[in-house]
C-alpha cells in the first residue's frame, strides 16, 4: 500500500452483506442454491437497515412458513396477538373480581 487509507468499496460491502444474509438464511431454505439465497437476502436488506439487524430465527421461520408475506406483517400479527392476550387477562381478572 502507498500509505493512503482505502475508502470502503460499496459493492464489496453490499456483497459481504448479502453473503452474511445468505448464510443466515441457509438453515431455513436448505434447498436453495447460493444465487437464490442471495436473492432472498436482497429482499431482507430494507428490513436490516430499518431495524438495524437481520431478522432473528423466529422471524426467519415465520417468513419461510408464510411465503409472499413480509416481516412488517409478522410484526403486526405479533402486536395484535399481544393486545388480545392482554385483553384476555384483563377480562379474566375482572371476572375473578366479580365472582
Amino acid at each position: 500500500m502507498d500509505g493512503k487509507t482505502r475508502e470502503p468499496d460499496i459493492l464489496e460491502t453490499m456483497k459481504a452483506e448479502l453473503d452474511e444474509g445468505a448464510a443466515l438464511l441457509r438453515p431455513y431454505y436448505p434447498e436453495d442454491d447460493d444465487e437464490a439465497l442471495h436473492e432472498r437476502a436482497i429482499c431482507l436488506r430494507p428490513w436490516r437497515y430499518k431495524e438495524g439487524r437481520w431478522p432473528n430465527a423466529e422471524e426467519l421461520a415465520w417468513l419461510r412458513d408464510h411465503p409472499g408475506r413480509t416481516l412488517d406483517e409478522y410484526k403486526a400479527e405479533k402486536a395484535a396477538a399481544a393486545i388480545m392476550a392482554r385483553e384476555a387477562k384483563i377480562k379474566e381478572a375482572a371476572e375473578d373480581q366479580a365472582a
